[in-house]
Parts: C-alpha cells; structure tokens; sequence
C-alpha cells in the first residue's frame, strides 16, 4: 500500500482518550494525514520526534 502525505497538524485528546505514536508508543502530539489507494485517507498520530520522519 502506497500512502502519500498530505498535511501534518498538531493533535489534541477528544472526549479524554489519549492516542500513543505509531512506530515507537510515545503519547501522540502530531498527526499526520495520508492519501492511500482508491481515494481513501489514513490518520496515524505521532510523537515530536517521529514527526520530523514522516515524509
């Protein structure tokens, strides 16, 4: 599956449920939105130092 990046934006808790970083499970700061195949997009939240990885 190929993703291509689209934005990168702070992310904040919604409704008191914290989300953690993808590749390492640090508490998540970032998010990062990602157009994939057949028009779909993909959400995945990172840490500040993650972040500076995604491409």
């Amino acid at each position: 599956m190929e993703k291509r990046l689209i934005l990168k934006r702070p992310f904040t808790e919604r409704k008191g449920k914290t989300k953690f970083c993808a590749p390492c499970g640090s508490l998540a700061t970032q998010e990062a939105l990602f157009e994939v195949e057949g028009g779909v997009t993909l959400i995945e939240r990172y840490c500040d130092i993650c972040v500076k990885k995604v491409k």
